[in-house]
């Protein structure tokens, strides 16, 4: 559990902080923002609020990964041409 604390620590803070990142931490911490916001395990909870607690996590992730996996093109088709 340290050695996770100390890495995520450090590529959260060389991605957000810094602008230093590597391919390896840019993958770390989406890997980790997956799990945090279980982008590929949707939830269910019966209380409202907790529900769309976790829409939002999962909406934040896509968005972050839409902008950083996607091409222009595509991010104009999505944004653009589709509310039109």
């Amino acid at each position: 559990v340290v050695a996770h604390l100390r890495r995520s620590k450090e590529a959260y803070t060389r991605l957000f902080v810094e602008g230093n990142a590597t391919k390896d931490d840019v993958d770390f911490v989406m890997r980790d923002m997956a799990w945090f916001c279980k982008a590929y395990d949707p939830q269910w909870h019966t209380d409202p609020r907790m529900q769309d607690r976790f829409v939002a996590r999962r909406e934040v992730y896509q968005r972050i990964g839409e902008y950083t996996r996607l091409d222009h093109g595509t991010l104009v088709k999505r944004y653009v041409e589709a509310q039109n």
